[in-house]
């Protein structure tokens, strides 16, 4: 039993079709301030949470004064061209493997229930300072098609520990749920 739960401030559910954005904090944070900063840069809004009890229990005071418990953020984004994004984050992902994976299950039925038309995965690696690279991972044989028909060069040897948390549970784990995710990877001190 999954005891991950959704919360929705606004409707129930994702928009329909939607590209969705996933990252927690880890290596450098690399995903999480990209995160922040398209949600900064443009219209947004929090739809809902995801709550898990392997959050630390830590309540966050909001910038309107209300207490707030510990979660990823489900936000709405409208792009310049009118298109939404979802994006998820949070400050936090759950201290145990067991809350990871079933948070990662929750993003994914969360993907799978409205169709997603991908699921981009931001994470960092921890590298040397002079290595800045990019690498574009999947889990499935069909998500690699696709993108190297799209030329985007798939890595097949990075990350060579592989990858931790609810970013590496949501990509390895996307094949079951049939949802189209790709990993982007960036080098980070």
């Amino acid at each position: 039993m999954n005891r991950a739960k959704i919360h929705w401030l606004e409707g129930t559910g994702l928009p329909e079709g939607s590209m969705i954005l996933e990252a927690v904090p880890g290596v450098g944070n690399v995903g999480k301030i990209l995160i922040d900063a398209v949600v900064e840069k443009h219209p947004s809004r929090t739809i809902g949470w995801i709550l898990h009890p392997d959050f630390p229990p830590h309540a966050t005071l909001s910038e309107t004064g209300l207490i707030g418990p510990p979660r990823l953020e489900i936000s709405k984004i409208v792009l310049p061209d009118g298109k939404e994004l979802v994006t998820i984050t949070g400050v936090m992902q759950p201290m145990t493997a067991s809350g990871q994976f079933e948070v990662a299950e929750a993003v994914l039925d969360l993907a799978d229930e409205s169709g997603a038309s991908r699921l981009l995965v931001l994470a960092g690696l921890a590298s040397e300072p002079e290595q800045r690279s990019i690498f574009a991972v999947c889990s499935d044989k069909e998500t690699r098609k696709a993108l190297e028909a799209d030329d985007i060069e798939v890595s097949k040897d990075q990350p060579k520990a592989g990858m931790i948390g609810v970013a590496g549970m949501v990509l390895s784990l996307a094949p079951t749920k049939g949802v189209p995710a790709i990993g982007v990877i960036a080098e980070t001190i």
